[in-house]
């Protein structure tokens, strides 16, 4: 057989594979005699503690986890407390006094491990004092451009009621600019100012409080300045004689801004229209693009911030030459 041949042939044995089997299974192992271990909490945990971190070890070539938590026992289910598939090997959540059973299994696009079953029971206690109040949103370390922030938690079994604390810029050694009572589970502030903040919830009752476990926030309402562009000028013509390898180095700048962090979008065109560009994107303030066709180019430039605010084009125009 030809080299040329015998190439065609492998070519069509690997599509008939491809085909037949999925991408999945021929790139993916097989889950089946893995076993997840779980590190927390340990089987047969009696405790008063109500929040936990369920934990395990990660499960090479997973691609996440199935979770579930019955009362009492998967033989005699009277409540579906959690079904949830997560991607990481940590879940936080609050219980209340009963007895739990919980499952664990990995998954990926094609197989799964067996399912791993253990036993939590939560003692009954009015005591919050090791208690912690498990928060909703904003989610940790959000950026946001939202002017009214809706902070939920996770109600905690025997609290009457809740201190919800907000401190810039951190938590620990900050005082709270935001003190306030809140007999639910959620409290709207429309009055906040632009900033990094840390926020945080303790649980009370008549004879005890709870822990706070605080989480980062960053507000930002501003629109990043318009970015100026530098090099190509206005309608500068530009040889592929002066470059490198066909490459132009596009430049511009932006004004310092004291929000979140800023990344920009880069967008080259044959068109005014941009009906057809060229994207890139970048947190610096210069990329290189290789240049094929002779013709004009039109290219811009807009800046957005982590929060989602976003700035005006800027837009500009060059002409590109081939000797």
């Amino acid at each position: 057989m030809k080299l040329k041949e015998l190439y065609r042939a492998i070519l069509v044995l690997s599509i008939i594979s491809i085909v037949g089997f999925g991408c999945d299974e021929i790139f993916e192992d097989d889950l089946s005699e893995a076993t997840v271990y779980v590190l927390a909490p340990s089987n047969g945990l009696s405790t008063n503690l109500l929040t936990h971190t369920f934990w395990w070890e990660p499960v090479e070539d997973a691609r996440g986890y199935n979770l579930t938590i019955v009362s009492p026992s998967f033989d005699n289910i009277e409540k579906l407390i959690v079904d949830t598939n997560i991607t990481g090997t940590k879940f936080n959540y609050t219980l209340y006094p009963d007895t739990f059973e919980w499952s664990i299994r990995a998954y990926n696009g094609s197989t799964t491990t067996d399912y791993f079953f253990y036993t939590l029971i939560i003692k009954q206690t009015n005591d919050l004092t090791e208690q912690m109040v498990v928060l909703r949103s904003p989610a940790n370390n959000t950026a946001t451009n939202q002017d009214s922030l809706v902070f939920q938690w996770y109600a905690l079994p025997g609290a009457e009621y809740y201190m919800i604390e907000i401190k810039t810029p951190d938590w620990d050694g900050s005082p709270a600019i935001v003190p306030e009572v809140v007999y639910g589970t959620s409290f709207t502030l429309t009055d906040l100012e632009d900033g990094d903040y840390h926020w945080g919830i303790r649980a009370y009752n008549s004879t005890s409080s709870s822990i706070a476990s605080p989480w980062a926030l960053s507000l930002d309402t501003q629109n990043p300045a318009d970015p100026t562009l530098v090099y190509p000028a206005y309608n500068q013509t530009i040889n592929d004689t002066s470059l490198t390898d066909s490459k132009i180095t596009f430049q511009w700048s932006r004004a310092v801004d004291t929000g979140t962090s800023i990344t920009d979008s880069i967008y080259i065109s044959p068109d005014s229209l941009f009906t057809t560009s060229q994207k890139y994107s970048t947190t610096e303030t210069s990329i290189e693009h290789i240049m094929i066709t002779a013709g004009d180019y039109w290219w811009k430039v807009i800046s957005r911030d982590k929060a989602g605010n976003k700035s005006g084009y800027a837009i500009g125009k060059f002409i590109f030459e081939i000797d």
